[in-house]
């Protein structure tokens, strides 16, 4: 039986600390986490790799639902996927676990929540677009710009390819883009 905690952060500049709580309070034994969005779920390397190893009698936690996803098609399937095998899932902020006996009322408030969170991101995603089409209206906008990495970023993301990470991995890790990851090695070289 493994202790599992999943973390999630949408940038890179965000910090997974404030879900680091969990790994005393609950003796974690494995972390998968990652800095991506939480529209996809399922496609995400992190909660691949945590459904291939979970495992009956194992007890997967996680700080709150929307670090697990926004999207509540795919959360509905990835809870099945754990409960399935035997394992539980418990989200910390919400106080819901599911494995084993459950009831109709966290059913419930797991959909509700799921329904609440993915609302959420849409309504993020319409003020990003104002935003944008405001600053583009009053030419502050551009696609242009390239990401910039700090050098411990750039030590990372070149340690991250020696161990066979993908580049597709590696740009959507960096939020970069690939003549931007080229660009990177060029000067390293």
């Amino acid at each position: 039986m493994s202790n599992i905690l999943v973390m999630r952060v949408s940038t890179q500049p965000q910090c997974l600390q404030r879900q680091e709580v969990l790994k005393d309070k609950y003796a974690i034994d494995k972390v998968f986490a990652e800095h991506i969005s939480g529209k996809i779920v399922k496609e995400r390397p992190a909660i691949k790799a945590m459904l291939d190893y979970v495992r009956e009698g194992d007890c997967v936690y996680c700080l709150s639902l929307d670090r697990l996803g926004r999207n509540l098609k795919e959360l509905k399937e990835v809870v099945e996927e754990i409960t399935n095998k035997g394992a539980t899932i418990h989200f910390e902020k919400e106080n819901l676990t599911f494995g084993g006996e459950n009831d109709s009322l966290q059913k419930l408030l797991f959909h509700l929540l799921c329904a609440f969170y993915e609302f959420e991101r849409e309504n993020i995603l319409e003020r990003q677009r104002f935003g944008i089409q405001k600053a583009k209206s009053e030419g502050k906008y551009s696609r242009e710009r390239s990401k910039k990495l700090n050098p411990v970023m750039r030590e990372n993301m070149i340690k991250d390819r020696e161990i066979g990470m993908s580049i597709s991995d590696i740009l959507k890790k960096y939020h970069i883009s690939r003549k931007t990851y080229y660009n990177y090695l060029e000067k390293m070289e």
